[in-house]
Formats: C-alpha cells, structure tokens, sequence
C-alpha cells in the first residue's frame, strides 16, 4: 500500500477555497460568501423571531479620485476604509466587499435604532483624512439600512439596502437613512427618469435657454447665463432642477455639461456676426465639481476656444455646489489652468447684474 503526504495538496485546496470566497483587495468576504452568511442569518432570525440589519456603504465620490489619482491610490483608499469599517464591527457581525467601491455589514440580532447608532458610528470614522501617497483626502459615505421582514430573502434585503443607500445619495442630507416601501416607488421612477435621459441626449432633446446679464451703464445685454432644458415628449419643457438629480446620480450631468458648453460657445459666436452691437458678450456655464478633478475637460475647453474664436475671457464657469469635491488640490490646479486660459469665474461682476427670467425664453428675440 502507497501512502502519501497530502498535506500540501489540502492547504493548496484550502487557499483556493479562501480566494473564491473573499476579496483579494481587502481579504474581506466577497459578495458569494456575504449571500451565504445572510442566508443562514435568516433563517436563524425566523426562528428567534428577531431581525438582521444589513447597512450598504458607499464610498462618495470614489470615481472622481480613482480617475484623478490612479487606480493605485483608489485601491489604497479601499483598504484604508475596509480597516476602518473592521475596527467598528463585532465579532459575529461579517462585513463584505460587495463590488467595486461598495461594502455591506450583516448584524445579526440588531433593531432600527442600534442600526442607526452604528451608522454615525461608521460615519464619524470618516471625519479623518485618507492619507495617500502623502496626501489627505477627505471623504464621506452613503449608507443604507435594511432590517429583514419574515418574507425577506438574502437578494431583497440587500437590495433594500442599496436602494436606501440611493436614497442618501438623492438627498445630501444625512449620510444614513432606513429603508421604506416610498424609495422603491421613487427609485423605479429615477431609473425611468434616467432611461429617458439617455435617450434624450441621443434624440437631441435637450435645449439652451440664455439668460440676460444687463450692463447698468447702457441698459443692453453685455452677457448672457446658459441654461438648460429638456424638451421632454410627453411632460414638455423641464427646468434642470426636474433631472438634476438623475443627472448626477448616474454621471450623465458631465455629458450634459459638455453639450452646453460647446453649444453655448458655437451660439455666442453667431450672435458676435450677426449682431455687430454686441461687443464681445460673455457667456456663464454651470459646471458640475466634477470636472475640476478631470484634466481632459481643459483640453476640451481649449479645442472649442480654437474651433469657435471665442476670446477665454469671455467665457465663465460657474461652480455648482451640488457636490463636494473629492481632491481640493486638483480642483484648484485645474481652476487655475482655466484662469491661464483667461476664462473667469461666473461670479456677480461690478457693473452688471442679472434680471430675474420668470419664463426662460430664449433670449435671441430680445437682441
């Protein structure tokens, strides 16, 4: 009879168990694994009568510093947040790596208002900076909390999760909230919102509307504000504010910014033909804080200064505040670079001032 060592076969089987179970980034468990412990806390829960707490994390803004810093630096951030998030969690709670920048904690035996504690918990631990390559970067996260019903299933509560955790993101009010049969109705009609959105930039729906900026000294237009509007098929013409959300949850606003800009740009330059009274206008451009963190939006800003001929000191960017901005440093060099340009910031200037636009038209009927 031949005997042989299989110690080293059986640790080769056990690693390659390991591999498929967990996150090779973080060492956490990965989203297979998570299912299974979830399953297995169910069915305890129904049988104690008790409930499981699954809270989804999101890291804010993580694409804007992945495609900043590198790839390198987000997967130091993920590490960095996994330690964080491990430190605060008990011994039976299983905390997971559910994808990319996402992780989900299962505790077991937890009501609404421990969840909740938990939570700020989580969320306080961010208040210190990330240090990557010697450098902070402060960040927030988005978390959604789901405590499991008699019918839930692994696959429903955390989809409760998530889509309380979008809920977070809609609102930039708190950084938790519990879930509730509303946000199912409301993210059913932003994913409806967002389709429609798509499709509109491809049937080219969208619209400019020009706001006036009034020179005092003569009483005619010296500039203009850009705004945009979706000529909707079937709701008509909507204001910015009726997608604006949408268009950030799901990063179309940076497209929908690069549309104006260019279009924008292309119609200050026919009026300056057509319109020889008006001296050099300027023209305002909302800009989401995205693009600070994106130095590609320089060079396309470039490009349509030299298509269009118009002079950088009469185009201005104007800031949105819908979003913090993930790396300060790299929005000022980049604001900075567009300052070089000589474009300018939107800002109220000396002299002139913007009168109220009850009905938006488009104020090329008023030159």
């Amino acid at each position: 009879m031949h005997l042989q060592d299989i110690t080293a076969r059986k640790r080769a089987e056990q690693e390659l168990e390991h591999l498929a179970m967990h996150d090779p980034l973080t060492g956490l468990a990965n989203r297979r694994l998570l299912v299974e412990y979830l399953d297995r806390f169910l069915a305890r829960a129904g049988r104690a009568g008790s409930q499981v707490a699954v809270l989804f994390i999101d890291l804010d803004h993580f694409k804007i510093v992945n495609d900043a810093r590198g790839h390198t630096a987000g997967d130091a951030m993920l590490v960095e947040l996994s330690q964080r998030l491990r430190q605060l969690t008990r011994y039976s709670d299983v905390l997971a790596r559910f994808g990319g920048d996402e992780f989900v904690l299962l505790c077991e035996d937890m009501e609404s208002e421990t969840a909740h504690q938990l939570a700020d918990r989580i969320s306080a631990a961010m208040d210190d900076p990330f240090l990557i390559d010697g450098e902070e970067i402060f960040s927030k996260v988005s978390i959604g909390i789901a405590l499991s019903e008699t019918d839930d299933t692994a696959e429903s509560l955390i989809r409760k999760a998530d889509t309380a955790m979008y809920a977070v993101k809609d609102h930039h009010r708190r950084n938790s909230v519990e879930f509730d049969e509303l946000m199912q109705q409301k993210v059913s009609e932003r994913m409806d919102t967002e389709s429609q959105l798509r499709a509109a930039m491809q049937r080219d729906e969208l619209r400019l509307r020009f706001q006036p900026i009034i020179s005092l000294d003569t009483g005619r237009p010296a500039g203009f504000e850009a705004l945009v509007r979706w000529q909707h098929p079937e709701r008509g013409l909507l204001s910015l504010t009726d997608f604006l959300p949408v268009a950030h949850a799901s990063g179309l606003i940076v497209d929908i910014d690069l549309w104006v800009l260019e279009h924008a740009m292309r119609q200050l330059r026919e009026w300056e033909m057509n319109h020889p009274t008006l001296r050099r206008p300027t023209v305002a451009v909302n800009l989401s804080t995205r693009h600070l963190n994106d130095r590609s939006f320089i060079t396309h800003t470039q490009e349509l200064l030299a298509q269009t001929g118009i002079d950088a000191d009469q185009l201005h960017f104007e800031i949105t505040e819908v979003e913090e901005i993930a790396d300060l440093d790299l929005a000022i060099e980049h604001m900075n670079e567009a300052a070089e340009l000589g474009c300018a910031s939107a800002s109220m200037t000396s002299g002139l001032t913007t009168p109220p636009c009850a009905t938006c038209t488009d104020c090329r009927c008023r030159l």
